[in-house]
This record gives C-alpha cells, structure tokens and sequence, in this order.
C-alpha cells in the first residue's frame, strides 16, 4: 500500500491510510498497541509521538516507516555537523512484525537521512511473507547470522550466507525470507534521497 497524499502532515497521512484501508480508530488501535484517544490527537496534529510509536504504526499499517515523510512536510534541515551516537550490543528500539523482528537503532538522532536496523527474519515463504514491499529510497542489507533469500520482482531470487551483501533500489518490490534451519539476522540500511526524518517530540505521548 502506498503512503497517503503528499502535503498532509505525518498524522494526516496515517489517518489517510487507515481510511484507506477501511480501518477505524478501534482497528488501528488493536493492530499498533497505541490508544484509541492517543491516535485521535495524533492524526488531527493535536499530538506528537515518539519515533518508536510511528514505527509501530507503520508496521501495523503495512508501510515502511520512510513512507509517511514527505519532503513538503518535513522541517527546515537544521542539521549540525559532528553529530554521532553508539549503539552498544541489545540497544535499540523494537517493533514486531509477522515478518520481522526489528530493533531501530541511533533512534535518538533526529533529522537523518539514514534508518538502519537490525532484523531478524520470521517469513520463510512468500506465501508466510504476503506482497512485496516497496517504498522510496534504497538499501543495503548484510546477512549477519543464518541464511537469508532476497526476492524482488525483477530479478531472480538469490540466497545469502552469513556476510553475503545486497544492494537495491528500494521501489523495486522486495522481500528478505528465512532461507536456512536456524534464525536468520541481516543488518539493513535504508535511505530516502534528500530527506530527513522529522524531529519528534518524545515527551508528548
């Protein structure tokens, strides 16, 4: 599913398409965890939520996070140079899907072009998988533990040892399955070109 119209704020664009889908509030709320009242605010601007919660409702909404951002909505770059942040062994911010298990790292910057994590890969088939997903940007991926198939829609499936890498333009349908015995990690990196995410406010949840 593609994300909503462009010109609507991030909460705009999940109402959009939570409406799209013929989702209520009430659906919303029981597929993301987030309260009913919380979502109302939010998606009227009357709120604003941690990155980790918009994580969540990509992921129930079946959209990659990148894809409720749109250029015209997003914050004069106030980017500063010299910026860095450590992601020890554990860290990050978990979200959970019927596909992957993800944990966002450097959450805690803000206005970047970047979103890596580390995902541990659950789908073994495409029929487990579902549609192959698709959003703006590209990414790379580094099979950090088991091994991994990479399905596209244009070119033919390819299976990934451990520190097999790949690189592809993300609007090409895609897809990351379990291809081995034992549980498969990779490494992703994605980019949306010339964009950044929004700085959100942590203590308005």
């Amino acid at each position: 599913m593609q994300a909503a119209e462009a010109g609507a704020s991030v909460g705009g664009r999940v109402r959009e398409t939570r409406k799209a889908k013929g989702w209520s509030l009430a659906k919303l709320s029981a597929e993301s965890g987030i309260p009913q009242s919380t979502l109302s605010k939010f998606e009227t601007d009357n709120l604003s939520l941690p990155l980790d919660r918009i994580f969540r409702l990509g992921d129930a909404l079946g959209l990659v996070v990148t894809d409720l951002f749109e250029a015209d909505a997003l914050p004069e770059n106030r980017e500063l140079p010299g910026r860095r942040s450590i992601a020890r062994a554990g860290d990050g911010r978990r979200t959970l899907t019927p596909n992957y298990d993800r944990r966002w790292l450097f959450t805690d910057l803000l206005q970047k072009r970047m979103f890596p994590l580390i995902q541990i890969v659950r789908a073994r088939d495409m029929g487990e998988f579902g549609p192959l997903l698709r959003h703006e940007g590209e990414e790379f991926s580094i099979v950090l533990k088991g091994r991994v198939q990479v399905v596209t829609d244009i070119y033919e499936a390819v299976v990934l040892e451990e520190m097999d890498g790949i690189y592809i333009d993300s609007r090409m349908g895609h897809a990351y399955l379990n291809a081995g015995d034992t549980e498969s990690t990779i490494l992703n990196v994605s980019t949306v070109a010339n964009q950044y995410t929004p700085a959100v406010n942590d203590s308005n949840i």
